[in-house]
C-alpha cells in the first residue's frame, strides 16, 4: 500500500521524467508527448498514362508523411543534382527538370516527349523533416 501511495505521489509531481520514474522502480502511467520524426523514403506505387505526353505517378503511402514531393528528370540523378537534408542543389544541370510541390501522393506531368524515358523520384515530409529520395522509377509517356 505504501508503494502505491508513493507511486501516485511521484506520478503527480511536475518535471519528473519517465526515465526517473523507471529508475525508481515504478512504471510510468503517463507518458510524455513523442516528437515527430521524418517519414521514411517512399517509392512509386504506379504510373498511369492518361493521355499523349502525360504521366500520372502515385507514391506509396509513407508512415507519418504530411506531404509528398516529386522530381521528374530526363536522366538519372548524377553529381549535378543533390538532394540532402530536405535541400535540393542544382549545379550546371541542363536537362528536363520538374519539381512538383503539391501535397498529394498523385501528381500529373504534362507536355512530355513521346518515347522518352523519364526518371521519377519521390520524397515525403512532415513537420520534423524530409525523407531521402526514392529510387528512380523509369517511365515513358507513350
Amino acid at each position: 500500500q505504501g508503494l502505491d501511495e508513493t507511486a501516485t505521489y511521484v506520478d503527480e509531481m511536475k518535471d519528473v521524467s519517465e526515465a526517473t520514474i523507471t529508475l525508481a522502480g515504478f512504471t510510468p502511467t503517463r507518458t510524455g508527448e513523442s516528437k515527430a520524426v521524418p517519414p521514411p523514403a517512399t517509392d512509386v506505387e504506379k504510373v498511369e498514362r492518361p493521355g499523349k505526353g502525360v504521366l500520372k505517378p502515385t507514391a506509396k503511402k509513407a508512415d507519418g508523411a504530411e506531404f509528398y514531393g516529386c522530381i521528374v528528370l530526363d536522366r538519372a540523378i548524377d553529381k549535378t543534382i543533390v538532394f540532402a537534408d530536405g535541400m535540393l542543389f542544382l549545379s550546371n544541370y541542363n536537362g528536363y527538370f520538374l519539381h512538383l510541390l503539391t501535397k498529394s501522393r498523385t501528381k500529373t506531368v504534362y507536355n512530355l516527349n513521346s518515347k522518352t524515358d523519364y526518371y521519377i523520384y519521390y520524397y515525403s515530409g512532415n513537420s520534423a523533416g524530409v525523407s531521402p529520395l526514392s529510387d528512380a522509377f523509369i517511365a515513358s509517356p507513350d
